[in-house]
């Protein structure tokens, strides 16, 4: 039923099941499967978003909201076999609970190959310059229903040629919240809908 209506939507998205974790997919490795595979032209980019720091090395002084990254699992290091090399991290430890410094160095190691998590701007932009439609799905921050993180995404696809657009799950994670999330990137130009 959803690859129907992605179908409709003109799309053939790499999205990694059980039991290949998250971590494969929201990869600059996993962009590159997309883009060279003859059956797809898009990929499903899962988005969470860190803890505001106001001595984030990213942003000017007191200026940090929080860090756009792509990770499926709220708590990565229980959920998509990701660690903490420097060992300093409780497993349980959530993204929007991390600093953008600790959520990026987290590595995950599937297959011989190592992975880190990405911003999702970064990834985005890969998307535009390897010819691959990103498909954000934002996962539950009432963050994703301000413009900031919607207007993030859209200049990084504007800068890179990207075919940027979004989904929801509907109902995830209370009855309507997707759909408040899909009228957020729709209010800053993203095509969204609610799967």
């Amino acid at each position: 039923m959803l690859a129907a209506r992605e179908a409709a939507h003109g799309l053939r998205i790499y999205h990694v099941e059980h039991p290949t974790p998250k971590h494969v997919e929201n990869s600059h490795r996993g962009i590159m499967h997309a883009a060279h595979d003859p059956h797809l032209n898009a990929i499903d980019l899962d988005g969470l978003i860190t803890k505001a720091d106001p001595r984030c090395p990213l942003c000017p002084p007191g200026t940090c909201r929080g860090h756009l990254v792509g990770c499926h699992w709220r708590t990565p290091m229980i959920h998509d076999g990701f660690h903490d090399p420097a060992g300093l991290m409780p497993r349980h430890k959530q993204i929007d609970d991390m600093t953008v410094t600790e959520a990026l160095r987290l590595e995950a190691h599937t297959n011989g190959h190592v992975y880190h998590m990405s911003l999702l701007p970064d990834l985005v932009a890969h998307c535009g310059r390897v010819g691959v439609i990103a498909v954000v799905e934002p996962k539950p921050d009432p963050r994703w229903l301000l413009d900031w993180p919607w207007q993030q995404l859209e200049a990084a696809a504007h800068a890179n040629g990207t075919d940027l657009r979004a989904r929801a799950l509907r109902n995830l994670p209370h009855p309507g919240a997707g759909v408040r999330r899909v009228q957020a990137a729709r209010r800053n130009g993203v095509p969204a809908w609610v799967i």
